[in-house]
């Protein structure tokens, strides 16, 4: 695989466009155990979380993290002098689809898309009621 830089989530056509915001792990070592991390050798600094439907509208998922060595999160400005942290990408195994694993790792998590030629145009949502 060529090193590639770590961005913002994409998908086919990126018709909705937002952010995700999650706490931090009530048993981080969950996600450590389904990565095979030692958590005293890496320290996960990314995650990756997909799924849509293919071919017959079978549901796929998945869930990948990047992880830098012996990363402490106390010490990451010291692993990289050019804006730059190496990782490495690890799979996650896990049962069920990718939103299960928010379920049973996270303590909450939120989602916010918009349709993206809203965010292009800076134009906001004010909810003004609730139905």
């Amino acid at each position: 695989m060529e090193p590639h830089i770590f961005g913002p989530a994409r998908v086919q056509s990126n018709d909705w466009k937002g952010t995700v915001a999650l706490d931090e792990p009530d048993y981080p070592e969950r996600l450590y155990k389904l990565a095979g991390l030692d958590p005293e050798e890496w320290s996960i600094v990314g995650l990756n979380i997909w799924g849509g439907r293919v071919g017959d509208g079978k549901l796929v998922s998945g869930v990948n993290v990047y992880a830098a060595p012996a990363a402490h999160r106390t010490g990451l400005d010291e692993l990289t002098e050019d804006g730059r942290i190496s990782v490495v990408e690890v799979e996650v195994e896990h049962e069920g689809t990718a939103l299960h694993l928010f379920e049973d790792v996270f303590k909450q998590w939120s989602i916010h898309a918009k349709l993206a030629m809203l965010e292009q145009r800076e134009i906001q949502l004010e909810i003004t009621e609730h139905g």
